[in-house]
């Protein structure tokens, strides 16, 4: 469930990085004049920032599946051979 949910959320993340990307500022919405200019820069500066920023998600949310999925293949195994324990166990007495 957890590594499922990760994955869903990479998915979902990758998803509006790929949205965000798209969606552009138009040069010159903000008038046609330095100050203008410059803020359009600090926009477009921070769009690509943020896009990037949830574009990392993924990678992250990704590794966490992994390694949720590898934590719940130990804790079957530690499981199975602590089942085993007991049975052996139980049999002896």
């Amino acid at each position: 469930m957890g590594a499922a949910f990760a994955q869903s959320a990479g998915a979902i993340a990758h998803e509006g990085a790929s949205r965000f990307a798209d969606a552009s500022i138009s040069a010159g919405i903000f008038g046609d004049f330095d100050d203008a200019h410059d803020f359009h820069r600090s926009l477009v500066d921070c769009h690509e920032t943020h896009t990037t920023t949830l574009s990392g998600f993924r990678t992250h949310l990704d590794s966490l599946a992994e390694r949720t999925n590898s934590a719940a293949t130990i804790f079957d195994a530690q499981d199975a051979a602590g089942a085993g324990s007991i049975k052996t166990a139980a049999d002896s007495i």
